[in-house]
């Protein structure tokens, strides 16, 4: 084996990279490279801090690179982008600008860029290209390119011009060095070049149709489109007009955001959640881009998609910080996590805009802390029943009752279907469950097989159980079903749902602790407001509220029974979900204003009645008491009333399984619904009512009669006028011929009269014999 000596001198060269590599990566890596050139140059501008941006389109004819004669008669489109950003210096230029891969950006926060990747497409693989920035000036064809100093700039480009004069060198290509030495003389005379003016030769070369061509025209239609994606932070002239002017428009070519209607989180690699982009809506005459989504940061448009609400535009701003992370290599696509949280939000939103676009977490979202803190939803658990229940002397009187019975008219083995577990109390998964505890000779069941009762009713529980371990694992109420004995069958349904129900109870009484003689936590969350809505919830914010001046007893009232509403429905969820884990929720309000909703057959007004919100790991189910004029929404006297808060209940409580309007959330729901006691939900409610009616017991007043005049009394007409004749239960009539006046409960039922009819009636339009006739004795 030779030994090569090992000082050897080896002469190391670079990859060449041609030209036709940049083009074919141009042309492969973006799917509309002419929109991304546009999107490239507007993003570094932005970066750089640029208030000003002077576009120029021409068509021109080539003019040669470097200090070489124009190459053919051919036409190029001549783009200049000029602004007055921070620009770059010569370093930045030679180290960074033409080191593939490199970029000014990487590791930083406060810029979009970092890939490196754009110059490729914006020079690299382009006819011609010029920079001129700080002190510096470069001129490029494709991986070959020259950076002077001003100064030697000037030089060089003069000895060009010279040089093709003297060699008979075209008009063309003199006229364009000429160009380039005056734009070098003036930024010499200003003492350096504020921002960074590139100029791009941009080759007449179609893709595949015609309307590949990047001509003037299809160049300029690219940049328009990008213009009305983007809602740039310059301002911007094209040949020396505002957009509208040279695209002669008379409206602003622009997408305008408007304000964010929700916020977009995703985790990180290293764990973190982090909000990194807004969701802007419009579905108005003056949004263009209606089924579409727009990907933008700082209001530059990076990438657009289309979503299936037609009548909807979609903007979503990512946060620059997070800009990088989120976005792929090319900017016109984003990574998977990302990716992942914005296709759930546009599913979301393909089957329910109006919650998808309200979950957005509010500056206006807060919590009112309450003595109780958050409500616990617990659930009696059928794993721990099973294993830790006890076998005792009312399961033996069960057995033996059940096996006297079945020895003188015995029954056949029941399939046990959904229906047949629903009527024992229980449900497929709380017997799945007990039955696999009961496959390893756990829980009260298995008290059976060790000699506590005859050896034949033994040997059926035995037979049921080695069955279990046998059978294959999920199988366990199929088994059941097929092998257990019409004794085990019965006697294991009826013992399992009574335990169920003893332990429903204990929970029940273990948390009945006179619910509202102090506050749980009250969340509010504020969507949107108008003057009314925003005196209505300064009127009846929580920390007003007090029993001894008797403020806040009517909204404390509608807190009470929507709380009573969802924890009937979180009851009922349990029931249903039997495997669901242990959690903590509370209650509040959220205020919205009706906004327009498209439902498929059209848009129509529909104002935020409930809202789901997760707060950590806490749900929190919202209700909205106020009606646009500032007015309580519900009326508790009204059955109606409470029986839209119930529904709107179900619905929100429906939403801690799913938050999107799924198929699961669409179960979920209906198994709510199926379940629901709506009279024992009703008396429940009104509980909670009364409950915070006697808590502050206060605003009642006596009437009595002080004569026996024929007609209402001063005091029957005042409630008739306050009221409208809607008392709604506020009067409690006494044998004495008294009555009590429930003032609280009479302002609840004040409804919003019109002028006329707020005006004094005239003595005869006073309806005297409906108000003598309302009195007992009449």
């Amino acid at each position: 084996m030779n030994d090569f000596p090992r000082t050897a001198a080896m002469q190391l060269q670079d990859v060449k990279t041609p030209k036709e590599f940049y083009i074919k990566e141009r042309n492969q890596f973006y799917a509309d490279w002419m929109i991304a050139f546009w999107r490239e140059f507007f993003q570094n501008s932005v970066d750089a801090g640029a208030k000003n941006i002077a576009i120029s389109i021409t068509t021109e004819k080539t003019r040669g690179s470097f200090n070489l004669d124009a190459d053919g008669d051919t036409n190029v489109t001549r783009i200049v982008f000029d602004d007055d950003g921070i620009g770059m210096d010569a370093s930045t230029l030679s180290d960074v600008y033409f080191a593939i891969g490199k970029s000014t950006k990487d590791g930083g926060t406060d810029s979009v860029g970092g890939f490196g990747r754009a110059r490729l497409m914006t020079c690299f693989s382009q006819k011609r290209y010029s920079i001129m920035t700080k002190d510096s000036f470069v001129m490029g064809d494709g991986p070959q390119y020259v950076l002077y100093d001003l100064d030697e700039a000037d030089r060089q480009l003069s000895e060009a011009i010279g040089n093709l004069r003297a060699a008979g060198g075209s008009s063309v290509a003199i006229d364009g060095l000429v160009m380039d030495r005056n734009q070098v003389v003036q930024a010499i005379a200003a003492g350096g070049r504020t921002g960074c003016r590139v100029e791009v030769d941009v080759e007449h070369v179609r893709k595949h149709a015609w309307s590949d061509m990047p001509d003037e025209q299809t160049m300029a239609r690219r940049l328009k489109d990008y213009l009305s994606e983007s809602q740039v932070p310059a301002v911007v002239t094209i040949n020396g007009q505002t957009p509208e002017e040279y695209y002669g428009s008379d409206k602003k070519i622009q997408a305008r955001r408007g304000p964010a209607k929700r916020t977009l989180s995703a985790t990180l690699e290293d764990g973190s959640v982090v909000e990194f982009a807004t969701v802007h809506t419009s579905e108005s005459d003056a949004a263009a881009h209606k089924g579409k989504m727009i990907v933008r940061v700082d209001g530059a448009s990076m990438f657009t998609d289309s979503i299936s609400s037609t009548n909807k535009q979609v903007i979503v701003e990512i946060a620059r910080e997070y800009s990088r992370q989120a976005l792929n290599s090319n900017r016109d696509g984003l990574k998977d996590q990302f990716k992942e949280v914005v296709g759930e939000f546009l599913q979301e939103l393909s089957t329910d805009n109006v919650s998808a676009l309200a979950e957005k977490e509010s500056k206006n979202s807060y919590r009112i802390e309450g003595q109780k803190g958050a409500l616990k939803s617990t659930r009696p658990n059928p794993s721990t029943i099973a294993r830790e229940a006890k076998l005792d002397d009312s399961d033996l009187a069960a057995l033996h009752e059940i096996t006297a019975r079945q020895a003188t008219k015995p029954s056949g083995r029941q399939t046990v279907t959904i229906s047949s577990l629903k009527a024992a109390g229980l449900s497929h998964d709380v017997l799945q469950s007990f039955l696999v505890e009961f496959r390893y000779g756990d829980g009260f069941a298995a008290g059976l097989l060790w000699g506590k009762v005859d050896w034949e009713v033994e040997q059926q529980f035995q037979q049921l159980k080695t069955k279990l371990s046998e059978g294959d694992w999920g199988k366990e109420v199929d088994i059941f079903s097929e092998h257990a004995s019409p004794l085990v069958q019965e006697w294991i349904l009826s013992r399992l749902g009574e335990k169920i129900r003893a332990e429903k109870a204990r929970i029940a009484e273990e948390m009945h602790d006179a619910k509202l003689k102090d506050e749980h936590d009250v969340y509010m969350h504020v969507i949107s407001t108008n003057e009314k809505t925003k005196a209505a919830v300064a009127r009846h914010h929580p920390k007003k509220w007090d029993a001894a001046t008797g403020k806040g007893r009517l909204i404390k009232a509608q807190l009470a029974a929507w709380t009573a509403a969802c924890a009937e429905a979180v009851e009922n969820l349990r029931d249903a979900r039997p495997s669901l884990e242990d959690f903590e929720w509370t209650t509040g309000f959220v205020v919205a204003l009706p906004e327009d909703t498209y439902e498929g057959d059209g848009t129509r007004q529909r104002v935020i009645a409930g809202l789901h919100k997760k707060d950590g790991e806490e749900h929190v189910y919202l209700f909205n008491p106020f009606d646009e004029a500032g007015n309580l929404a519900y009326k508790l006297t009204s059955p109606a009333d409470r029986q839209k808060i119930l529904t709107i209940a179900m619905h929100e409580v429906a939403h801690t399984v799913s938050g999107s309007h799924n198929e699961t959330y669409a179960l979920t729901l209906t198994d709510l619904v199926e379940r629901m006691d709506f009279a024992q939900a009703m008396r429940r409610m009104r509980a909670q009512e009364r409950a915070v009616a006697a808590a502050y017991d206060k605003g009642r007043a006596r009437v009595q009669a002080l004569d026996d005049e024929d007609g209402p009394r001063p005091a029957d007409v005042l409630q008739r006028m306050a009221s409208g004749n809607e008392y709604g239960g506020s009067r409690d009539w006494k044998d004495d011929g008294t009555y009590d006046v429930d003032c609280d409960a009479l302002a609840d039922n004040v409804r919003t009269m019109t002028a006329e009819e707020a005006a004094p009636a005239d003595e005869d339009e006073v309806d005297y014999e409906y108000a003598a006739q309302s009195r007992p004795g009449y």
